[in-house]
């Protein structure tokens, strides 16, 4: 292209200046009336370059039909290699324009339309950071433009990852947090937040620019908080033992008295470090009432060895909650040999923590963890055992799905033999022939447990369904003689929990 373009006097009042040019598609197609633009004419134009500005005449792409100038990607670089960095403002028209709809927007002085939103956006960007240098890096937004309830005035900074909650140890979820730096203008800080704790966290790798924020005026009430190992002497204690599966827990008590940290590691292993002062077995009588606070209360100020103290920071040792061993359960599956060795590489044998309401703490019981399922399991003779010796445990109990399958919404609807009454020990077969005392106090410790799929009112039904079924069978009658008088003791049997109440003098401690 012969360009004889020549500078301009930088005013653009002249009204027939082009300030914006549309842009053609590849195939140089005018989008008013659709015909092939290849005639040229030349035109003057607006040029740009950092707040400065520069009139040229050049020859543009000419539509001779609609008597419009066009440029396409080519011809802009070249007006910009050719201008020392200066360069011309263009749109993509609509597909559906008018002429007049189209001269007038190539008189624009600015870019207010949706099809010059990008340009307008980048200038917005330019000028904030002329105006906040020390935001480089967050995005800056206008006071009207956010929601105060998303502002989260302590900033915790974590040098390990954000996907767990140190202090409650829940899920951390994306978070948006806003600081203010002028009167209209807020920050964007990305990062984590717990929903529980309602604690904002950023990585550590943000700390530098966080403090230049927090410098300035507006972000007074502001404050910065780092992770408590970090502050402490006993940051190098805690990553000496951080890698070692034998310990899954690490607690910093304060003195609520005279400010002293003292850090706690919980063990799984209850020959580690035995010397060590700052180290606890989670079965020792100290840790189990430590959880009972903690985890059962809910509370962050404990009475420990005689000392009020608050729980100023707790973190598991390997990265997640005890990596599906925790020894405080919540959940225990009914299974046949739960608790009990196995040569099963799946399963192995743990010691777990299950909360009594009756002693007032956790009690330790043996039971199987299934390493692919991450279930605990428990035999229902070791469960009933349990229960006798500290109470029914604050606990779920639930059935293999295999036991479940045969469990409908109103009861059992299957005649498996290995039913859920079974596995407690009842039947009515001759071979076993067990009196009605015997039965019938199997079924009132079966209420007495008070499990969720075992309620009297599931056991009648589940007895009228085996008379029911087997009531035309004259091998049958004495069984369901049997079925009828236990009905009957069910209908009228009041329940008695307080069976597996025990002395609490017996139990705490």
């Amino acid at each position: 292209m012969n360009d004889e373009s020549k500078l301009c006097d930088t005013s653009d009042n002249c009204s027939d200046v082009l300030k914006l040019i549309p842009i053609l598609n590849e195939r140089h197609i005018c989008p008013i009336c659709s015909n092939e633009v290849n005639n040229l004419k030349e035109c003057e134009i607006l040029l740009h370059k950092k707040g400065e500005k520069r009139r040229i005449r050049t020859e543009l792409l000419y539509c001779s039909s609609c008597e419009l100038a066009y440029v396409d990607s080519e011809l802009l670089r070249n007006i910009k290699n050719e201008h020392d960095g200066f360069w011309a403002m263009s749109f993509k028209p609509p597909k559906r324009i008018t002429i007049e709809t189209m001269k007038k927007r190539m008189m624009q002085t600015e870019r207010s339309s949706k099809h010059t939103k990008k340009a307008s956006q980048l200038l917005r960007y330019k000028k904030q950071k002329r105006m906040f240098p020390f935001a480089y890096g967050y995005e800056v937004k206008p006071s009207n433009s956010i929601n105060s309830s998303a502002i989260r005035k302590q900033i915790t900074l974590l040098q390990s990852g954000l996907d767990i909650c140190p202090l409650c140890f829940r899920q951390l979820h994306e978070f948006i947090n806003f600081i203010p730096i002028e009167v209209n203008y807020f920050v964007r800080i990305p990062g984590k937040h717990c929903l529980m704790c309602d604690r904002f966290y950023v990585p550590e790798s943000q700390k530098g620019n966080l403090k230049n924020i927090l410098n300035f005026p507006a972000a007074k009430e502001f404050s910065l908080l780092y992770d408590v190992l970090e502050s402490s002497k006993f940051k190098e204690y805690f990553e000496r033992f951080a890698s070692n599966e034998s310990y899954i827990k690490f607690y910093m008590l304060k003195d609520c008295k005279d400010g002293t940290l003292s850090p706690l590691i919980i063990s799984s292993d209850a020959r580690a470090d035995e010397n060590d002062p700052y180290i606890y077995h989670y079965a020792s009588p100290e840790i189990r009432r430590l959880f009972k606070q903690i985890i059962h209360d809910g509370v962050d100020t404990v009475l420990w060895k005689d000392r009020l103290c608050h729980v100023e920071y707790q973190r598991p040792m390997l990265g997640t909650s005890f990596q599906g061993k925790a020894p405080v359960v919540q959940q225990i599956e009914i299974s046949a040999n739960g608790g009990y060795v196995s040569n099963n590489p799946k399963r192995e044998i743990v010691d777990v923590l299950l909360y009594c309401p009756k002693t007032e703490n956790y009690e330790l019981s043996r039971a199987t963890y299934n390493k692919e399922e991450q279930i605990y399991y428990m035999d229902l003779s070791r469960y009933r055992n349990f229960c006798r010796k500290y109470g029914k445990p604050d606990v779920s109990i639930r059935l293999p799905q295999s036991k479940w399958d045969n469990y409908g919404n109103d009861g059992w609807d299957s005649l498996n033999e290995e039913s859920i009454l079974h596995l407690f020990g009842y039947n009515v077969n001759q071979q076993d022939n067990l009196s009605d005392k015997t039965r019938q106090d199997i079924l009132a410790e079966i209420i007495d447990l008070d499990l969720d799929f075992m309620k009297p009112a599931a056991i009648i039904r589940h007895l009228q369904f085996l008379i029911k079924s087997r009531e035309t069978n004259p091998n049958q009658v004495i069984a369901c003689g049997k079925w009828k008088r236990d009905i009957a003791f069910v209908e009228n049997y009041r329940a008695n929990p307080s069976r597996f109440i025990i002395a609490a003098s017996d139990t705490k401690g």
